[in-house]
């Protein structure tokens, strides 16, 4: 599979960190729950969460995800139906899957 997020990088476990308070692969898969730091010069006064991309992908690999819940040691199983209502993330295609093509 080829990507076509280009441009876009994984964060470092420092900025991890920073924005979650989660070790690096233990953040659940919510970036509504997560304030991001405020802007310089703007005062503090803007409230913005992470915005959430989920590979459409997700969708067809079962009725069912497991994530971390904050913790690398416990995981937490839920209704991909549940999560998208929840969460309502973005729905991209990150991977282009050149044996379907």
């Amino acid at each position: 599979p080829k990507s076509r997020s280009k441009g876009a990088r994984m964060a470092t476990t420092d900025e991890v960190w920073d924005v979650t308070g989660c070790a690096s692969g233990a953040v659940p898969p919510f970036g509504s729950l997560f304030v991001l730091p405020s802007e310089p010069g703007n005062g503090g006064n803007d409230v913005r969460t992470v915005h959430t991309f989920v590979d459409r992908s997700l969708q067809r690999q079962g009725d069912v995800i497991n994530f971390n819940c904050g913790l690398r040691t416990r995981s937490i199983q839920m209704d991909v139906s549940d999560y998208l209502d929840i969460e309502k993330p973005e729905l991209c295609d990150f991977i282009i899957d050149e044996s379907t093509s």
